[in-house]
């Protein structure tokens, strides 16, 4: 908006005011509790209105130390159809308690826990070289999109690359990168309809939900992410892939899809973690690890869960598989898995009767501390699957396809009726025949044909 210039103080942004820099050249550095401009652009990182875009600007917290409970912000605004696109923000810090988080880039509701924004947008974004407990790089409260983000830090703190700390109606968050303590971080409430899809995480926490007093009733999505876990050795329960944690008893999370990420640990952890869940699809994931850990499937006291087509891979580690305790129901389904080298458990139950189909998986051992494999059988379980090698491609570059010889081929239950068309490729299932166990159909490649009709023009 050409014809205003600032050139200090922290700045209020009008209605429907769009702020538009010139790209790189346009920066404003922060010291203690106010901007210093480098230069005479219209800049600045405070609104509370409807309407506003922010682009094209680079803002340096300069890493800034004091008093200010907003010195790790660099743009926070407060209203409806707002945008900030194309914003980089170095240097932000905070070290303060939580309650007291900083925001390097931030769209709120500025109205309490369960006032929702909507129509707001953060895309091509990146928040770099930030650090401090409870700072979350990007933030995006109610309705909205972030995408095309990266993240990027190396404090082994608290810092959270997404966080979402209010009421959430319809937020995706897709295709961007975060390199953070926490990858995305929610404190729960009366939510519907959040997505997290296509994102590469490199995290000690790749997605984390943590506590609450509601649960998304109306849908969780967590899809074709990629999560590779960082070592945190003061405390392996504190890695986690994918985690919904509840400190209630009550059911917190409810119509939950996780589909199609690949998660793995060079040290431990949980790769997927569940608690008081109800109407789960864990399906097509590639879960590895491969030191000792705990768990790569921990589910405790969730309810109509569907676990199918997953594969599990323990590196012949001191680890179990999959691990169901203290369910609510009999109405727990476990079709279709691979699940090799857990020497710890590759499936347990803490009770049997809560599971009411198991079967059409490859265990490779199959090993479980509380029965053996008889007993196992004998109780209605697993009398239609295969205990071999499963002949992946290459367990080393995590590469988990199925070989032309692997036993899983035409071995499966199929599960299209529970609305599963695809493998974790995307590609039809059945490939051919009937369908495979694991994440990936065995596609038979054509022998390449020699071409017909050929005509050869201007050549004497």
């Amino acid at each position: 908006t050409k014809g205003f210039e600032y050139v200090r103080g922290d700045l209020y942004l009008k209605q429907n005011q769009h702020l538009i820099g010139a790209g790189t050249n346009v920066t404003i550095i922060r010291r203690d509790q106010r901007f210093h401009f480098q230069d005479a652009q219209n800049v600045a990182m405070f609104g509370n209105a409807d309407g506003i875009t922010v682009s094209n600007l680079t803002i340096d917290c300069n890493n800034t130390t004091g008093t200010n409970l907003y010195k790790g912000d660099g743009i926070y605004l407060w209203g409806n159809n707002s945008s900030i696109q194309m914003v980089q923000v170095i240097n932000a810090s905070g070290n303060f308690s939580k309650g007291q988080e900083s925001f390097p880039i931030l769209i709120g509701n500025g109205g309490g826990t369960n006032v929702l924004t909507t129509n707001n947008v953060i895309s091509n974004c990146e928040v770099s070289s930030v650090k401090g407990n409870y700072t979350t790089a990007i933030m995006l409260q109610g309705q909205g999109i972030i995408r095309f983000c990266n993240v990027i830090s190396t404090d082994p703190s608290l810092v959270s690359g997404y966080q979402a700390n209010a009421t959430i109606n319809s937020l995706i968050i897709s295709n961007s990168c975060i390199g953070a303590a926490n990858g995305f971080y929610k404190d729960t409430w009366s939510d519907t309809n959040l997505t997290i899809e296509y994102n590469t995480f490199q995290c000690r926490k790749g997605i984390f939900f943590s506590e609450g007093i509601g649960c998304f009733g109306n849908g969780l999505t967590l899809l074709g992410n990629r999560i590779t876990l960082l070592p945190w050795t003061n405390n392996l329960g504190e890695v986690n892939g994918i985690e919904l944690y509840n400190s209630d008893t009550n059911i917190q999370f409810s119509h939950v899809t996780i589909a199609g990420n690949t998660i793995n640990s060079t040290n431990g952890g949980f790769l997927l973690r569940l608690f008081d869940s109800t109407y789960v699809t864990n399906v097509n994931n590639i879960l590895w690890m491969t030191n000792s850990g705990y768990s790569m499937i921990y589910m405790d006291g969730c309810s109509n869960t569907l676990t199918a087509n997953n594969l599990i891979y323990g590196n012949g580690q001191y680890v179990s598989g999959i691990y169901i305790i203290n369910p609510s129901s009999k109405n727990d389904v476990i079709l279709n898995n691979v699940v090799m080298g857990c020497n710890l458990n590759s499936i347990y139950l803490s009770n049997t009767g809560c599971v009411s189909v198991c079967d059409s998986n490859l265990f490779y051992p199959f090993i479980n501390n509380a029965q053996t494999l008889v007993q196992w059988q004998s109780a209605g379980f697993d009398n239609h699957s295969v205990f071999a090698n499963p002949l992946v491609a290459n367990t080393n570059t995590g590469s988990f396809q199925l070989t032309s010889n692997s036993p899983a081929i035409a071995q499966a239950a199929n599960l299209t009726a529970s609305g599963i068309t695809n493998d974790a490729a995307g590609v039809a299932r059945p490939a051919t025949g009937a369908w495979d166990i694991g994440p990936y159909e065995f596609e038979v490649s054509s022998a390449m044909q020699p071409p017909t009709h050929l005509q050869i023009h201007g050549l004497p």
